[in-house]
């Protein structure tokens, strides 16, 4: 299961209930299996690579558990 990044400020959530998502996406997800990787976006990142043309790879959050 991949998760969207949120599209609103987590300014606006309360601390603790961030915390309790967080936990929540820790226990139903594991991103160690293999079917956690966005396969479509890496070929599409290694062909653009390959073009010589510039790819802006998705950086992931750790601590929010998001790809931004």
């Amino acid at each position: 299961m991949r998760r969207r990044p949120r599209t609103n400020s987590t300014a606006d959530v309360p601390e603790d209930q961030l915390h309790k998502e967080l936990a929540n996406i820790n226990e139903e997800v594991d991103f160690d299996d293999p079917q956690q990787v966005d396969f479509g976006l890496l070929k599409k990142g290694l062909a653009l690579i390959k073009e010589n043309r510039p790819f802006n790879k998705p950086v992931y959050d750790k601590f929010y558990k998001i790809r931004t």
